[in-house]
């Protein structure tokens, strides 16, 4: 198998060496830290293996909450040849967990209203060319142009996303040109007051209905997958809270995705 072998859907790939009662999970966003994966989320590994993945490369196109938490980690394929070379290969985890877990993870990653389900090979940082296949979740990036679809590109995510993105590739031993890189991205802050107020009137305004999402989620998901209707209404939520910052909110209380300049102190003038 090529380095370069693309995604597949899920159930296409070659059988992985885990047992049937367990399932290979590549983690590349928050789940690579601790705090997370089994204090947050509940999941315990039995068997964890930093990886590099020549195929894929890291983004933050999953939309979140604009003001509050704008994007999260995703990936896309990377760019063929030569233009690969200027875009990092993805370095993460991949976690051998039961399939107990694996349902409760997607459960708890929107259970199919964002995130979706590939294959793909990767290279235990150890080793070299040994090829573990492992599932992963992402969301394609197609859907940047769609409206009420749940990626977005150019924003950034908040110190706090990135922290734990940080703490997490300590955590988990990975290499530290990959920290390096993960250190130097640039986070979202709000420098205006009036983004201030945008995040409170959006938390006060659209925090109940993320709240009853994530609820329903946790009610209904079944095998980590919500029925069709959940899923639709988490995403028309999300498109929901985009549309009306694209139409107004970014208007009234200026960058919710992307941080702006200060504004200049004039006291001393």
């Amino acid at each position: 198998m090529s380095e370069k072998t693309p995604l597949l859907a899920l159930g296409t790939s070659p059988s992985s060496s885990t047992s049937p009662e367990t399932i290979n999970y590549l983690a590349y966003g928050s789940n690579l830290n601790s705090a997370t994966l089994t204090g947050s989320r509940r999941i315990h590994p039995l068997h964890i293996t930093p990886v590099r993945v020549p195929s894929l490369t890291l983004t933050f196109t999953l939309a979140g909450i604009p003001y509050v938490e704008p994007c999260f980690a995703n990936v896309r394929p990377r760019l063929p040849p030569p233009a690969e070379q200027e875009e990092r290969e993805l370095v993460g985890v991949v976690y051998e967990i039961t399939r107990a877990d694996y349902a409760r993870l997607l459960a708890t990653e929107g259970a199919g209203a964002g995130y979706q389900e590939f294959t793909v090979a990767c290279y235990p940082l150890a080793t070299g060319n040994e090829i573990i296949t492992a599932r992963t979740l992402l969301c394609p990036e197609e859907d940047t142009t769609s409206a009420g679809k749940p990626t977005r590109a150019g924003g950034q995510p908040t110190n706090r996303y990135l922290q734990l993105l940080r703490a997490g590739a300590r955590e988990r031993g990975l290499p530290p040109s990959y920290v390096g890189y993960l250190d130097g991205l640039r986070a979202y802050s709000i420098t205006r007051f009036r983004q201030s107020v945008g995040r409170i009137f959006v938390l006060v305004v659209w925090g109940p209905l993320f709240v009853l999402v994530l609820l329903l989620n946790h009610l209904f998901a079944r095998g980590g997958r919500a029925p069709g209707w959940v899923r639709a209404f988490g995403r028309g939520v999300l498109g929901a809270v985009w549309w009306c910052y694209d139409t107004v909110f970014v208007k009234v209380f200026g960058d919710g995705e992307c941080t702006e300049r200060e504004e200049p102190d004039l006291s001393h003038e």
